[in-house]
């Protein structure tokens, strides 16, 4: 409960901070400036650009669930914080439209699962993921994007309860995909995105008394999960 507030209180923030019809601040010599949330004037919405992305994670029951077993149960990992910022790269424009490559330079997420038996929090991440994008322009001022992306993905059990699953700090590595849509206005846009794939625990001299197999299906966990973002195009 304590993360999903913080999260939320993160997005207002921000939102409030960027929101509104061109907010005035002063300078120190006593002038005023105004911060306009206009496209510059040779900036049409089909070309690249810099984003950056803030928002909630929201685990599948399967996500971090060994590929050998399943989450049957109603219980999984809670909502959590999220962040990314990358690029947009314009290809070829189609009058309004346009084809390029969306580069996310930084993208990480945090979720957490605890009951009377076990305590976890994992903290997920990518220092690169690419792939092809498409916009189409609405208007002048309006958007939509479409997206796939494909990156190596870190996987950091960061917080374990160690007598029930009897390791802590547990590292996984793996590459992991994730589509997506979202909504342009100006220089604000909403978007949802859905992740796929899974990861595999770094450290196999652990159970090396275990065939390959076993290995690989058990000690690889899915990273399905849901993201629903809020952030600026510039």
């Amino acid at each position: 409960m304590k993360t999903i507030i913080l999260s939320m209180a993160l997005i207002i923030a921000t939102s409030l901070t960027f929101a509104g019809n061109e907010p005035v601040k002063k300078q120190s010599m006593g002038k005023q400036f105004k911060i306009s949330t206009q496209l510059s004037s040779d900036k049409a919405m089909n070309e690249g650009g810099f984003f950056l992305n803030i928002g909630l994670v929201v685990p599948s029951k399967q996500c971090y669930v060994p590929l050998i077993a399943t989450n049957n149960s109603s219980d999984k990992f809670g909502v959590g914080p999220v962040l990314e910022v990358g690029n947009m790269f314009r290809i070829k424009d189609f009058n309004d439209h346009a084809l390029g490559l969306r580069a996310t330079w930084l993208s990480a997420s945090y979720s957490s699962f605890s009951n009377s038996n076990v305590d976890m929090s994992y903290l997920q991440g990518s220092v690169l993921r690419i792939g092809p994008y498409f916009t189409y322009s609405i208007s002048d001022e309006m958007a939509i994007d479409c997206y796939y992306q494909i990156g190596a993905t870190y996987v950091l059990d960061s917080k374990t309860d160690t007598a029930a699953s009897g390791r802590s700090n547990a590292g996984y590595l793996g590459a992991t995909h994730n589509m997506g849509v979202s909504f342009r206005y100006k220089v604000f846009s909403v978007g949802f995105d859905m992740s796929l794939g899974s990861v595999k625990y770094f450290d196999k001299e652990e159970y090396k008394g275990l065939s390959d197999d076993m290995i690989n299906d058990f000690y690889k966990i899915r990273t399905t999960q849901f993201r629903f973002i809020v952030g600026f195009k510039f």
